[in-house]
């Protein structure tokens, strides 16, 4: 059968749609880019950190309410906070899910939990923030405390804005509405412990202050701000108008008690700093760190006394932990509690292998039962410190000094032993006095100071040695070289006047020329005064 020939018409269409078809490859890519251009814009930028859990569960009932309010209060929070935040960022536990696991794990889930409880409770729901408070009614007027804790940081609260209203809803949507507005400080936080973890301190510090500028009232990055600083080792006085800063919004806030501690005891007050340190023991009288952290922030600002009752409860706690012992005997030695000291040493020295074998421990252990009035008892630890430690020569001059009756043969011995000794030939020279042997001594102090220049008193003696030797202008010049190493100038001076009494009134009752002269002589070179003339008729021996 033939065809019938095409009109002009039909081809002219037939063309029209090869045309078409031609350009269609060049006109889909152009559409799909056109199509992906505002998917391309609209596609969210990635997350800084990772999602993060929130859980709120119920609220503690007080005055007024009961748990179902407490129930309730708690709902109200969760799913007004949950409609408040960036899903994208946070995840609002749902109460089904909560409920179930308090349940599995013993708990009543229509209560209130203690922050400790909750602590645990959160970190098996993988929260990582917890909300927790407590909710009371006086007269029509529900009241919702709340506050916001990390699980990561124990140590400082978040406080909310109270809501208060005779709706319970509204009440609760103030305290939904303060939670995300607190939770602005948490990304600044983060950045600044992540520097800090770094060793980043400078912008720790930037972090901390950005967070402060968005949130004034936010605690956690108050508290790292109060970390960094000290990371930073900036000054004292900064650290603890921080540290305040903080205690203004949280006053059991952990950081904000350790920055205050530390800072006052550089500052050197006492008292304000054995209360912080105090205050901070008491936000948790059952943890051994916490109690370890607040009594050597007490020794070392001076309170070892106020340590004492503190060590004393958590040894009661916690008797088998031997760290608390050891600082409690630190503490006892440096409040000069000596019967005290000697018995906490005496139970280190059974238990404790490091410290028995400590040479500063030994000594001092001994020295405590001295100073307690436990002479034989001292004897015998510092004998047994030299029969076990015979190279330590501070245990040996303590040993020395104990045992009176052999001191004859014990000191040659051990200046045999420890030549270089000072305090041994301090001892030797005391000894030669007493036997009037006035050269040796002489000898021995001159020794003695030469080994140790700050030998307590050491020029003194020596002077006094060389005024009963009768040598009063070597005597003088001893007493300057004292000044010059720093002896004190009112024990100097007392001595420069006594002696030179002693010589003028000696020279008044021989009536001898020379002796006169010899006064006059030694007073002139008296090294706490300027020399000046005297008139003949003061000092002058009379006419013969």
């Amino acid at each position: 059968m033939t065809r019938p020939a095409p009109t002009p018409d039909r081809q002219r269409l037939v063309r029209r749609l090869v045309h078409r078809l031609l350009l269609l490859p060049v006109v889909l890519p152009a559409a799909a880019t056109a199509l992906a251009t505002p998917a391309l814009a609209q596609k969210k930028p990635p997350m800084e950190f990772t999602r993060q859990g929130l859980l709120v569960l119920n609220f503690t009932p007080g005055p007024g309410v009961d748990v179902k309010v407490g129930r309730k209060a708690g709902d109200r929070v969760r799913d007004r906070a949950g409609d408040l935040v960036n899903s994208r960022e946070v995840d609002v536990v749902s109460a089904a899910r909560a409920r179930e696991r308090l349940e599995r794990d013993g708990f009543p889930s229509d209560i209130g939990l203690e922050p400790a409880v909750f602590n645990q409770v959160s970190r098996a729901l993988r929260a990582d923030e917890y909300v927790m408070g407590t909710v009371t009614r006086r007269g029509d007027a529900y009241r919702i405390d709340g506050e916001l804790r990390l699980v990561r940081s124990a140590g400082t609260r978040q406080p909310l804005e109270p809501g208060v209203n005779a709706d319970l809803d509204l009440a609760g949507d103030v305290v939904a509405r303060s939670l995300v507005a607190m939770r602005a400080q948490l990304v600044h936080e983060r950045r600044c412990m992540n520097a800090l973890r770094e060793g980043r301190g400078a912008q720790a510090l930037d972090a901390a202050k950005q967070g402060i500028t968005a949130v004034p009232r936010g605690a956690f990055v108050r508290a790292c701000e109060v970390g960094a600083l000290i990371a930073t080792s900036a000054p004292a006085a900064r650290v603890l108008a921080a540290a305040e800063s903080l205690l203004a919004i949280d006053s059991t806030s952990r950081e904000g008690l350790d920055g205050a501690g530390r800072a006052l005891n550089a500052l050197q007050r006492r008292d304000a700093a054995g209360t912080m340190w105090l205050r901070l023991a008491a936000t948790d009288t059952e943890s051994v760190d916490l109690t370890l952290r607040a009594a050597g922030g007490l020794l070392e600002g001076g309170n070892a006394k106020r340590a004492l009752p503190l060590l004393k409860k958590a040894i009661e706690l916690h008797p088998e932990d031997v760290t608390l012992v050891r600082l409690e005997w630190q503490a006892a030695f440096n409040a000069k509690e000596w019967a005290l000291a000697a018995e906490v040493g005496d139970s280190l020295l059974t238990r404790d292998e490091p410290s028995a074998s400590d040479t500063t421990f030994r000594l001092r252990h001994a020295a405590a039962h001295r100073a307690a009035g436990h002479t034989l008892k001292a004897m015998e630890l510092a004998a047994r410190g030299v029969q076990q430690f015979p190279k330590h020569a501070p245990l040996y001059v303590l040993y020395t000094e104990l045992v009176q009756a052999e001191r004859d043969s014990v000191v040659p011995r051990g200046l045999a032993t420890f030549p270089k000794s000072a305090e041994l030939h301090a001892l030797a020279a005391k000894d030669l006095k007493t036997r009037g042997k006035a050269e040796e001594a002489l000898a021995a102090m001159q020794q003695a100071v030469a080994l140790d220049s700050t030998l307590p008193q050491g020029v003194l003696a020596i002077a006094q040695a060389e005024f009963d030797l009768g040598r009063p202008d070597s005597a003088f010049l001893s007493l300057s070289r004292a000044l010059k190493r720093g002896e004190d100038t009112a024990a100097v001076a007392q001595f420069a006047l006594a002696k030179g009494n002693v010589l003028l009134r000696a020279a008044g009752q021989t009536q001898v020329r020379d002796d006169y002269a010899r006064a006059r002589s030694a007073s002139s070179r008296s090294p706490t005064r300027p020399a000046r003339r005297r008139s003949r008729s003061s000092c002058s021996a009379p006419r013969r």
